[in-house]
């Protein structure tokens, strides 16, 4: 047993080693991000502004992954009649103050989906490169979901 377990051994260690630097790889670019700042800027901005009523949850100064789905849940208004597109929308590109929505139909798109959708649109409007930015960005990170951790430990 100990002989059949020293020679899986190479295999077991490159196996692991390949794993660990997904993950660290995707921690790094995380870490690294520009793009990312800007969309956790907007998704405590946004939430802020929802809970400006509310006393326990206006004021956060952070942002939970737990956050990020709840804003890809929540519908938007006039989301029912229309799908949203599944590419990068189109921006116009006229300078308008940062934040300021610019209405679907202007654009020629459809109603957003979800207030996660809203958000990047509305990011689009100060920085057209966004959604590049972050796939490039989280290429990484999309590979480490798939890290199988109790294979590794």
């Amino acid at each position: 047993d100990l002989a059949l377990r020293m020679v899986r051994f190479p295999g077991e260690a490159r196996f692991a080693e390949r794993e660990l630097v997904t993950g660290l790889n995707a921690a790094r670019a995380v870490l690294e991000s520009q793009a990312l700042p800007s969309l956790l800027e907007g998704v405590l901005l946004l939430g802020n502004y929802v809970n400006a009523g509310c006393k326990t949850l206006s004021g956060a100064v952070g942002v939970t992954l737990e956050s990020l789905c709840k804003l890809a849940h929540t519908r938007c208004a006039g989301a029912a009649r229309q799908a949203p597109q599944t590419s990068a929308a189109v921006v116009d590109a006229s300078p308008r103050p940062p934040l300021q929505p610019t209405p679907p139909q202007d654009r020629g798109l459809p109603p957003c989906a979800n207030a996660l959708h809203l958000l990047i649109r509305q990011l689009e409007v100060r920085e057209p490169e966004i959604i590049d930015r972050l796939v490039e960005d989280l290429g990484h990170a999309r590979a480490a979901r798939d890290v199988d951790l109790s294979a590794i430990a």
